[in-house]
């Protein structure tokens, strides 16, 4: 119960931050992410994700984690892409501790072949998401743009992302 408790509590408080940050620079979700440079996919464009449900996941090749989730998430894209859902997975954190190269983050993208477009995130992106210092890390935003749910995963925690079945509960009563 206490470990279902401080989960809770850190949900709330990343929320609250994350929305703080959006209407402190009006710029909604598509804005956000339209501005940052495309690595894989489409792009997204400025005003784009408007009354879409939008999982953006934040991610790195060194990730162990990481990787875990992107077959859950083509899964998730291919499933309910039609119903005004978009998933956007932006990297961050790639150079850290010298754990990554640019060679490496495209062999990672070979091996996963994400079905969704793959974005460069920055310390600003971080910031506008609540000060994010952790992946991943998932935030999902329902049609009015609003965060309606976060994962983060936490140093030596036993749950270190989400299972297919985990996205579709939060996803589907968005749709």
């Amino acid at each position: 119960m206490q470990i279902v408790m401080a989960v809770l509590l850190t949900l709330s408080v990343s929320l609250g931050a994350l929305g703080k940050a959006e209407a402190a620079n009006g710029d909604g979700l598509g804005d956000i992410l339209g501005k940052l440079p495309i690595i894989r996919g489409d792009a997204v464009s400025e005003g784009a994700l408007h009354r879409d449900v939008v999982l953006v996941a934040f991610f790195a090749s060194w990730c162990p984690p990481c990787k875990y989730e992107f077959p859950h998430l083509n899964t998730i894209q291919k499933a309910y892409g039609d119903q005004g859902f978009q998933v956007i997975a932006v990297n961050v954190f790639e150079t850290f501790d010298g754990l990554s190269t640019p060679a490496k983050l495209e062999a990672f993208l070979d091996d996963v072949d994400p079905r969704f477009p793959i974005l460069k995130g920055d310390a600003e992106t971080r910031r506008i998401f609540g000060n994010l210092d952790r992946i991943p890390t998932m935030f999902v935003f329902d049609r009015d743009g609003a965060p309606a749910f976060v994962f983060r995963h936490e140093w030596d925690a036993e749950k270190t992302h989400l299972t297919e079945e985990e996205l579709r509960s939060v996803i589907e009563p968005l749709l």
